[in-house]
């Protein structure tokens, strides 16, 4: 916590204000996209001014209670980016539409290019760089930072002032009117790909730097590594199962927005855990995860089976299928349901979660001596040992007391 109240105050206020700027201008793109026609993708650009409030309300949250936390600003500042993204997509292309000038549509295309390169990198390298702490993991990690910084620096140069292709020409098939001739022995050949190189290697560095700091935490900084983890798993897991399905190339629309909505769903695990919001379900939410991930896996195999396989015996004896198939099919599954749960959740605790497998299975044993055992003697000495192994104190008293007195038993 900051030890100058008033400084924080005055931090805080600048963040609160930095925010209110974030607000406006989402509200003046949108005000200016309706005034001159709402935009194709209209759910996209819901998405993304979603995701830049989000990062506007995490930071002020996060600054209110860490004012100097580097993660709470990199925050403000991508909401920030992003709300300039909105004006500009929104209000200045709409706005050039109707005016008719290559040289506007030039620099707005321009200042659109400018923005993108921030609000992509800084939440996938510089935020996992300074998570959770706001500090980076050691001094060491400075040429991390350079080389982050090094890469947005050259990927924002090269729209900047190299020649425009393809996609960069945007909407208004525009030239760059700030580039420098010949720039293209820069931004294109040896040089291009040499940066190109520096900038997976700079991302490369900030996840080797999560992993890092994951090896080396304890307490609470694990479990707020376990949130970020948790959620890039996730994501990853996601992205798989859209790539599986095939739907970039079914629903290349689906596939963009959750690319574009992704950043904004680590930025909440992110703020959750430096918040310390819940921190200590993360424990629980990855062993259910675990768990009804794999029941769901192992039912749609059965399910699955169950059907093509009775559907080809019922087949072969009278050439059609049978709805009846498909309802025992699902009793079956109905059945099967809460028996594997069990034998699922058993599996995962004893192999994932085994200190809480064994404290459990120590209560469950002392409750089974505590319903047979009448010696008192007995009963207490089963207490004690279930204490050590479930609390691990390192001591352990127990005070009993009877009519003549007390007494008590310690280890």
């Amino acid at each position: 916590m900051n030890k100058n109240p008033g400084k924080a105050t005055a931090e805080f206020k600048w963040a609160r204000r930095v925010a209110w700027l974030i607000g406006l201008l989402v509200l003046a793109g949108w005000f200016l996209s309706i005034r001159f026609g709402l935009p194709e993708d209209f759910w996209l650009v819901v998405i993304v001014t979603a995701g830049i409030l989000l990062y506007a309300v995490l930071a002020l949250l996060i600054i209110q209670r860490y004012p100097r936390h580097t993660v709470g600003w990199l925050f403000l500042l991508t909401g920030l980016i992003g709300s300039l993204m909105v004006f500009n997509g929104l209000g200045l292309f709409a706005w050039g539409t109707q005016w008719n000038s290559a040289l506007a549509q030039g620099i707005i295309t321009w200042f659109d290019l400018q923005l993108q390169s921030p609000w992509n990198m800084i939440p996938i390298s510089l935020v996992l760089l300074f998570f959770p702490d706001g500090h980076l993991p050691s001094p060491r990690w400075k040429a991390v930072l350079i080389l982050v910084l090094i890469a947005i620096f050259y990927i924002q140069a090269t729209p900047a002032f190299g020649p425009w292709v393809g996609e960069l020409r945007g909407p208004f098939d525009a030239d760059n009117p700030l580039e420098i001739p010949g720039s293209e022995i820069i931004f294109e050949g040896p040089i291009g790909t040499f940066f190109e190189v520096l900038t997976i290697l700079a991302i490369l560095g900030c996840l080797l730097a999560v992993i890092v700091r994951f090896a080396r935490s304890k307490g609470v900084e694990r479990l707020q590594m376990k949130w970020l983890v948790y959620s890039a798993v996730v994501i990853i897991a996601l992205i798989v199962i859209q790539l599986l399905l095939g739907v970039p190339e079914s629903h290349p629309e689906i596939m963009w927005y959750f690319m574009l909505i992704s950043p904004a769903l680590l930025a909440l695990a992110v703020g959750l855990a430096i918040l310390r919001f819940r921190l200590f379900d993360i424990d629980i939410i990855i062993r259910r995860t675990l768990q009804y991930t794999l029941l769901t896996g192992l039912l749609a195999v059965v399910y699955f089976g169950l059907v093509v396989s009775l559907q080809n015996i019922y087949r072969s004896f009278s050439n059609q299928q049978s709805p009846l198939i498909i309802v025992i099919s699902t009793l079956v599954i109905a059945a099967l349901f809460n028996p594997l749960r069990i034998r699922i959740q058993d599996f995962i605790d004893r192999r994932f979660y085994r200190k809480k497998y064994n404290a459990e299975k120590a209560l469950a044993d002392f409750t089974s001596t505590a319903r047979d055992e009448v010696e008192m003697d007995k009963l207490t000495g089963a207490l004690l040992d279930v204490m050590e192994e479930t609390l691990q104190p390192e001591t352990a008293v127990l005070w009993i007391n009877k009519i003549e007195g007390s007494t008590s038993d310690e280890r």
